[in-house]
């Protein structure tokens, strides 16, 4: 095996990748996912509640919208990170 000068050891990184996922980024999005889901039954209250003003249910649709696009994201990018952490764990970038 040939190893290419000055790249980390394979086992070093994902030492370091799956502390990073499992201390920081994890955490991260758990809050934001809550955060989001939190903001999209806002918007389906203040839609519900607030048949009568359609300014309030515009309103509502908005942050319902809103809620649903940031939910989409988190987990887009979770997926993506999920998928770079089984590419690292698999030697993908690395010459072997």
């Amino acid at each position: 095996m040939n190893d290419i000068t000055g790249v980390v050891n394979n086992s070093e990184v994902v030492s370091i990748q799956g502390k990073i996922l499992t201390g920081i980024v994890n955490p991260i999005i758990v809050i934001l996912s809550a955060l989001a889901f939190a903001w999209f039954m806002y918007g389906v209250t203040r839609f519900v509640i607030m048949k009568d003003n359609e300014e309030e249910r515009n309103n509502g649709k908005k942050h319902i919208i809103f809620g649903i696009l940031a939910l989409v994201i988190i987990f887009s990018i979770w997926g993506i990170l999920n998928v770079l952490g089984g590419a690292v764990e698999s030697k993908i970038w690395f010459v072997s």
